[in-house]
Parts: C-alpha cells; sequence; structure tokens
C-alpha cells in the first residue's frame, strides 16, 4: 500500500491527506466487461445532465472487452475515426474500416 501526505482524488479532484492504492479492487475493476468507446453513441448529452447517457452503436465497433484491455484495443479498433489521409485539410473523418466509397492515395 502506498500513502502520500497530499494528493489530489481521483474522483472528485479534492487534495486528499491520504490516497491509499487498493491493488485488490483494481484488479476487479479491470475484469468488468466494456463496450468498445466506438461502439457507443451518446444518447442523452452532458449539457443535458451532469454526465452524458451513452447506448451501444450497432453501426460501430461490436467488440466488448475486459477494462483492461481496452487501451491496446482502442489504439487498433478498426471503427476509430480517422482524418482523410489526402488532405490534412479534408474536413471530413472516416473510419479505420475501409469504406467503400472513399479514394485512398496509397490504400
Amino acid at each position: 500500500m502506498k500513502a502520500s501526505e497530499e494528493e489530489i482524488c481521483p474522483i472528485d479532484g479534492k487534495t486528499s491527506k491520504y490516497i491509499v492504492d487498493n491493488i485488490a479492487l483494481g484488479e476487479q475493476i479491470g475484469e468488468l466487461y466494456i463496450h468498445c468507446k466506438y461502439g457507443c453513441k451518446e444518447r442523452v448529452p452532458a449539457t443535458v445532465t451532469a454526465n452524458a447517457i451513452y447506448e451501444v452503436d450497432s453501426t460501430g465497433c461490436p467488440v466488448t472487452m475486459k477494462m483492461s484491455e481496452r487501451f491496446p484495443h482502442e489504439a487498433d479498433c478498426q471503427y476509430a475515426p480517422v482524418l482523410c489521409p489526402n488532405n490534412p485539410d479534408c474536413p471530413q473523418i472516416r473510419l479505420k474500416v475501409r469504406d467503400p466509397n472513399a479514394v485512398l492515395v496509397g490504400g
């Protein structure tokens, strides 16, 4: 266990006298199954509620994974949005999944 004199709480952002790492709890959270962020869409924006409310997007990434696997998956997710590779000024954002209507140079 690690405790420090003054740290910022990751939940509420307030200064806390002591924060103790709970390794067992961290491991349990890492085992929870979640949807890929590219497979969810905002149903109720954060401007309406304190936090945005999301739902599964049937046109997005279908993968569910353990929370501990989230970052490696999302870094390589084929449903992640990417900028047009032909022109950095192009306003269109596409998915990594090959769009049959896209004309890609060297793709």
